[in-house]
């Protein structure tokens, strides 16, 4: 890697705990940007809970390295950034949270002193095939959504494929979007430039200073294969799922246009998986 020029990518989960566990003014300024974004309560102030990057950086090869911080409330909030497609991905957003849930009451405290989990996801990936690039929920009742079933847990998922730069947004927010999409030295001087924003100037700076760190480097670097062996794992399961799929389609005289039509996927991936061994 050239330090000189290149610069470690925020949407690598690795690179995203380092910046934000560096000074804790970047985390809470990058939360309220996006929560005046979304019409959210803002928070007064923030504490890392877990501010660890790697148990042994030597080591250390796959898992969530995610962030989990508590406001001026007692609100919990996880916050992670994810690089990767995981057709499980709510299922997994939806344990980590509830584990915090879970810790939050001590053995034979009273569920009122339960606190809240705001959840953040910022995923470099299209999840959802609608056009929305924040995806909010919570525990409603589908019929009655103004009577949810409990208000201790908050979804969010910001899909960083979607984001259009002509969107209308909070000028703060747009700010710190666009540091997801900063890659050298060169982005930096001619496609973005902060305007009064303090904590993103700053955020910068030491995102120069982590890309130019050798030990960094070569965690990051760890980070990326572990997550692309997990990747290329999931994706070697999710075959073998759907061919498994389109062979007993197949087997019953269904076409591979039919096949595509009933599974959902394109008939190239059809015909590939057919004529695959």
């Amino acid at each position: 890697m050239n330090e000189n020029e290149y610069l470690l990518p925020l949407t690598n989960d690795f690179v995203f705990k380092k910046l934000f566990t560096s000074n804790t003014l970047f985390l809470l300024d990058f939360l309220n940007s996006f929560f005046e974004t979304v019409d959210f309560p803002l928070l007064k102030s923030i504490e890392i809970i877990n501010p660890e990057i790697l148990p042994d950086s030597k080591e250390y090869k796959t898992g969530v390295l995610d962030l989990n911080a508590e406001d001026e409330k007692g609100n919990l909030l996880f916050v992670e950034v994810q690089n990767y497609y995981d057709p499980h991905f709510g299922n997994r957003i939806l344990y980590y949270s509830s584990g915090l849930i879970r810790k939050s009451l001590i053995k034979g405290e009273d569920y009122s002193k339960m606190r809240k989990v705001i959840s953040l996801s910022i995923v470099d990936f299209q999840l959802f095939s609608h056009e929305d690039f924040i995806s909010h929920y919570k525990i409603l009742n589908k019929n009655q959504p103004n009577f949810p079933l409990t208000d201790r847990l908050e979804i969010f998922i910001l899909e960083l494929k979607k984001w259009k730069d002509s969107e209308i947004l909070p000028l703060h927010f747009k700010n710190w979007l666009q540091l997801f999409f900063i890659r050298s030295k060169t982005d930096m001087a001619t496609k973005f430039i902060p305007k009064d924003h303090p904590a993103v100037t700053m955020a910068l700076e030491e995102l120069e200073k982590i890309s130019g760190n050798q030990e960094y480097q070569n965690i990051y670097e760890m980070r990326m294969k572990a997550e692309m062996d997990h990747a290329s794992r999931l994706k070697g399961a999710e075959n073998r799922g759907l061919k498994k799929g389109i062979l007993a389609l197949h087997s019953i005289g269904k076409s591979p246009e039919e096949i595509s039509i009933l599974m959902d996927i394109s008939l190239e991936e059809v015909s590939r998986l057919l004529n695959s061994d």
